[in-house]
């Protein structure tokens, strides 16, 4: 497993490890100095799977980044993450592995995320140049109230969506195991 002075420099918190957190009236460490301290403590219990929601919300860019390549770092562990953002920057979305958009409780998209553009654009909506990937696929699933044809586009993203996550899943079974296989011959190793 991971040891705690691996969490704390995997986290950037090593640097504070003896300061006291603080709160809005006494200062003490940076708001996201103090997120991350968050996650550290929920990675104590070494959760198999760690879900965040909003770990970027109230957030600067940079300190935002910062948690998210932290996350990255986590991932790369062997710690599966999850977390739902809110319009992430493209250089946050770019360090996530995986997506899935939802448009009302249904699946638009799921898989990777670098392959986001090409998805899209064999659905007839290629992202264009110097866009986000996240935003416009957030602008395409989420229809304007005054406009039927933005809803119908939607609905047709969702129904393609749930088609390509059926597909995934009859697929998934195979890959699942040699994850799994590979895991386990990990762990006689270590």
């Amino acid at each position: 497993g991971v040891g705690s002075g691996d969490t704390l420099a995997i986290l950037g918190l090593t640097r504070i490890q003896h300061s006291l957190v603080g709160d809005s009236f006494d200062g003490g460490i940076s708001g996201g100095e103090a997120r991350r301290v968050s996650i550290g403590l929920e990675l104590a219990a070494c959760p198999p799977v760690l879900i965040l929601d909003e770990p970027t919300t109230g957030l600067d860019a940079v300190s935002a980044n910062d948690v998210v390549a932290c996350l990255q770092k986590m991932s790369r562990l062997g710690i599966t993450i999850a977390a739902s953002l809110h319009q992430p920057r493209f250089s946050i979305f770019q360090l996530f592995d995986n997506v899935i958009f939802l448009a009302k409780g249904r699946v638009v998209y799921q898989g990777p995320v670098k392959e986001v553009p090409e998805y899209f654009a064999a659905a007839g909506h290629p992202v264009p140049a110097q866009h986000n990937p996240a935003d416009f696929v957030m602008f395409l699933i989420s229809p304007s109230i005054h406009s039927r044809s933005s809803r119908e586009q939607a609905n047709q993203l969702c129904k393609e969506g749930e088609q390509a996550s059926k597909q995934m899943e009859t697929d998934q079974p195979q890959a699942l195991t040699q994850r799994q296989a590979q895991r386990k011959t990990d762990r006689r190793t270590k």
